[in-house]
């Protein structure tokens, strides 16, 4: 056999120097002390380095020093200490040195690093330590890391194959050992001198080996602070390991898996109860809901009241909500999961597990039984990344697994490796579970994530996504976020300077920038509202006002909204300029996150949220940006095509749309041109929530759910129709004649998709698809025009842009603060008018304040607010709402008034009366 560089590389390595303190036994089972002690036999020398090949390995005499002081003979055996101090001191002699602390240490530095003290402690660590074959492998990476004394991973590989091979077969004489350098020798032992005096964590190196992670955990660093309840979701769990040095890049990765993982939403339900009781009148509604009192018009009265939208409807119960469905995951733990693609697994199961409304259960193959698995705590989090099983699949555990789904509706999903799911043998054993229908999520060492629908019909990739390997190493911030945003300029007022706003307050909605989403499981339904003045408003109790979420959404139109469990992510942007923003909401958490999309597409015809991407639609490309941080993944050539809606293309051979798999954009044929249905042409086509998929409509207002057969329209038309509008959600399509005029009420027809029903509607597409908002806010107005200020009788006086002058006043007896208005002619004291207008960087609204000659200020917030700046350090700081009947506010000390409307939390209501004694009064009295 010819020897390469690399094979004889790996003999040099394996045998000893000639003055070496070790020597291999001569049949070449183990290596040895000079006078026979064992020090490491073969196959634990194959064991302990293997593990260590792919970084390359340590000298093999630091190696076997190392092993040698792990066995129990070192603190029993004195022989084994004396050889070692002899062969210490021969290195001495043939430095020149006098002593080997000197000869190792030449600059006075062996009492800091001794060599003894540190083989000692090494001896006295816990047995498990020692004896382990793979807590030694890991404590050796430890002790030498990567650097220029390890050896190169080719030859690494062929030491450990040589081993495995038998070398050597005999002993070596001795003009066969090289001799290695003095100067080598005293390197070697001068770095593993530094590396011993390094405290070794054995709880970390514990974990180090069972969950087989790179670095080691350790403890996290956190404030001294009262004891902390344990996590009680998995959302509390998420925000713990972000705190966690060592877990935080596993978070990191289960926050980005959050947007991939999805399921397809089951299908749509009805708006109204098609019979059943009465909860509403309204003024829009179909003709069979008229009040009787309506019809009891004449024909001409009738008519004119329902084209005037003045004709009342009966608006039936609103149905109850769809029970959330539990989700039920099992998690291959078997041999092929090694490594990464355990971590990658456990990190999908922790997403599914936070993005299920319903609740989730995860169980492990354990043999042919199963084992329940805890994501609510990060103890559960841990024992299951320690646990490895020996099956090479687990199909042995899907009959139990099946036992245990029996009894309800569930969604359940499967986690399993890329090449599990390639296996003959277990996809013979899953087919003979008869599970129900399901979710197949697979993942590689390569990070490759793969979320397939399997049916009775067959198979349906779902989603595609390629994890990124680098956030797992990602380290978090080293400063704790101050209560105090600091970036906020420090002369505003201190509710302008909290990082979270702590006032609700009430706002103009404006329809196209208002949206009803899902609050959460049993929690109903909430609304976000985005006025244009850069805020993010959450109506999410009723009776109560928005919460603001933000106060710097771009400017520019809201392009494109999109929800799904608890998540909301929005496209602001202009879209003939461009500067799109993805603005991610998690509702559940109150956290939004604001970043930039990578396109330079100018101008943009849509944009489209997909399959956890962003699709930015231009005349001659598509951009196709990451759904979490906005990155341009890839960009999809579309010349020759032509553009019809959202993500759809049309051309001579037939329907497309643009597509991503998470590798690779790609134009997906949906109809090929001789599937077309005959005698019509495609109007418009959309991607619909209810469907889970496309919607192609008709010129003759037929449509069709590719790959499906069109359903054909119950109308009787004379003319071709055209889209004039979808709702949000697709589940709805209003159709208008295309005649080349505008519509009249009397000519547009909707289409109910998820009942399939056509019906004649009576009111603008405008005011058909807009959502039904009004039922969950509470709708206010706050005073926003103020010229000026000024004092009577001890009490603050508001001269408005009209002209009109309103006083604030006690209400005793009901329990507020109002405006009461007064006379034009009322003379004021210390007026003062407002001026110094300041705004805010990164956002829309206003402040300008009047300052009174004792250093007293007020300010006047362009969104109905006031603040007011005491020159008496003992006032604090307030804030008052101008909302006439019922002045709310908040102060500095986080108290608020004016009732459960304005406040965040009950606990920090106070009576009005105590703001007006404790806050007002004092602040009037201190102006000069």
């Amino acid at each position: 056999m010819m020897m390469t560089a690399d094979l004889v590389a790996a003999h040099r390595y394996l045998t000893p120097s000639s003055r070496s303190f070790w020597e291999w036994a001569h049949d070449g089972s183990a290596i040895e002390w000079g006078d026979g002690t064992t020090i490491a036999f073969r196959q634990e020398l194959i064991g302990i380095l293997s593990p260590l090949a792919n970084e390359g390995l340590p000298p093999f005499d630091m190696i076997a020093l190392v092993l040698s002081v792990c066995r129990d003979s070192w603190q029993s055996d004195p022989n084994q200490r004396r050889i070692l101090d002899e062969f210490l001191a021969m290195l001495a002699v043939l430095s020149g040195r006098e002593s080997f602390p000197k000869a190792l240490w030449p600059n006075s530095l062996q009492g800091e690093f001794d060599l003894h003290r540190g083989l000692e402690n090494i001896a006295r660590l816990s047995p498990w330590i020692r004896t382990s074959i793979g807590a030694r492998s890991e404590l050796l990476a430890m002790l030498i890391p990567r650097g220029p004394l390890r050896t190169s991973p080719d030859v690494a590989k062929c030491v450990v194959e040589e081993l495995r091979n038998g070398y050597p077969e005999e002993p070596f004489t001795e003009p066969q050992r090289p001799s290695k350098p003095t100067d080598r020798w005293l390197h070697e032992l001068r770095q593993l001198s530094i590396a011993l005096q390094q405290r070794i964590d054995e709880d970390a190196l514990r974990l180090r080996v069972d969950v087989g992670l790179d670095e080691l955990p350790g403890p996290a660093d956190l404030d001294e602070t009262d004891e902390k309840l344990p996590p009680t979701s998995t959302g509390d769990l998420l925000k713990d390991l972000e705190q966690d040095p060592d877990l935080y890049g596993f978070a990191r990765l289960t926050r980005q898996l959050m947007a991939v993982v999805h399921l397809p939403r089951p299908m749509g339900i009805r708006d109204e109860l098609p019979l059943g009781g009465v909860s509403d009148i309204t003024n829009r509604g179909p003709l069979d809901q008229l009040l009787l009192s309506e019809l009891a018009n004449d024909d001409d009265v009738l008519m004119t009241r329902v084209a005037l939208k003045e004709a009342l409807y009966l608006r039936r119960e609103t149905p109850p909500s769809r029970p959330p469905r539990e989700r039920v995951m099992f998690i291959d733990a078997g041999l092929r999961m090694w490594g990464l693609p355990r971590i990658f697994s456990t990190s999908i199961a922790l997403a599914l597990s936070e993005m299920s409304p319903g609740g989730a259960q995860a169980y492990r193959a354990a043999g042919a039984r199963i084992e329940e698995v805890d994501l609510s705590t990060k103890e559960g989090l841990t024992k299951h990344l320690e646990s490895l099983r020996p099956e090479i699949h687990p199909g042995a555990a899907l009959p139990e697994f099946r036992r245990t789904i029996e009894e309800s509706e569930q969604e359940i999903v499967l986690i399993v490796g890329e090449d599990t799911l390639a296996d003959g043998e277990f996809r013979e054993q899953l087919l003979h579970a008869e599970l129900p229908d399901l979710f197949l999520a697979s993942v590689n060492r390569e990070g490759r994530f793969r979320l397939t629908s399997k049916t009775r019909r067959g198979e349906r990739l779902v989603r595609e996504a390629q994890l990124d390997l680098e956030v797992l190493f990602e380290k978090p911030p080293g400063k704790k976020e101050p209560l105090r945003d600091p970036d906020r300029q420090t002369r505003l007022p201190a509710i302008l300077r909290q990082r979270t706003f702590p006032l609700r307050l009430p706002h103009t909605l404006v329809p196209e920038r208002t949206y009803c989403v899902p609050a959460g499981a049993g929690q109903g339904t909430c609304v976000l509202s985005v006025p244009h003045d850069g805020r993010l408003m959450l109506w999410d109790v009723q009776s109560r006002y928005a919460r603001q979420l933000s106060d710097r959404i771009p400017p520019g139109e809201i392009l494109r909204v999109d929800e799904d469990a608890g998540i909301v992510r929005m496209i602001v942007g202009q879209s003939q300029q461009g500067n799109l923003s993805l603005v991610w909401i998690d509702l559940k958490n109150s956290d939004v996150q604001i970043v930039p999309l990578e396109t330079e597409i100018r101008p943009i015809r849509a944009v489209c949220l997909h399959a956890g991407a962003i699709f930015v639609m231009g005349q001659q490309q598509v951009d196709i940006c990451h759904g979490t941080d906005g990155h341009l993944r890839h960009s999809l050539k579309v010349s020759g095509r032509t553009w019809l809606s959202e993500r759809f293309f049309g051309g001579p051979d037939g329907l497309f749309a643009a597509s991503y798999d998470g590798l690779s954009p790609r134009l997906e044929c949906l109809i090929k041109k001789g599937d077309f249905p005959k005698d019509r042409w495609v109007r418009h086509v959309f991607d619909s929530r209810v469907y889970s998929g496309p919607v192609v409509i008709y010129s003759d207002g037929s449509y069709q759910f590719p790959p499906l057969e069109p359903i054909n329209a119950k109308l009787s038309l004379t003319t071709p129709i055209r889209v004039a509008g979808v709702s949000r959600a697709g589940h709805r399509v209003v159709l208008a004649p295309d005649d080349g005029r505008t519509p009249g009420v009397a000519h547009l027809y909707a289409i109910k998709l998820d009942s399939h029903e056509y019906e004649r509607i009576y009111h603008s597409p405008e005011q058909q698809l807009r959502e039904p908002y009004e039922r969950y806010v509470t709708p206010a107005s706050l005073r926003v025009k103020i010229r000026g200020i000024g004092i009577l009788t001890r009490t603050l006086v508001f001269y408005t842009g009209s002209s009109r002058k309103f006083s604030v006043e006690l209400d005793g007896n009901h329990g507020r603060i109002y405006l009461q208005e007064l006379p034009r002619e009322t003379e004021l004291k210390l007026y003062q008018e407002f001026d110094g207008a300041l705004s805010e960087s990164n956002s829309s609204f206003s402040n300008q304040f009047v300052e009174w000659s004792d250093g007293s200020r007020i300010w006047l917030d362009s969104r109905g607010l006031l603040h007011f700046q005491s020159s008496d350090v003992g006032v604090a700081e307030f804030t008052l709402a101008l909302k006439d009947t019922n002045m709310g506010g908040w102060r500095a000390d986080g108290v608020t008034w004016g009732g459960a409307h304005y406040a965040l939390r009950d606990n920090t209501i106070i009576s009005p009366l105590r703001i007006w004694t404790e806050s007002l009064v004092p602040f009037v009295g201190a102006l000069r």
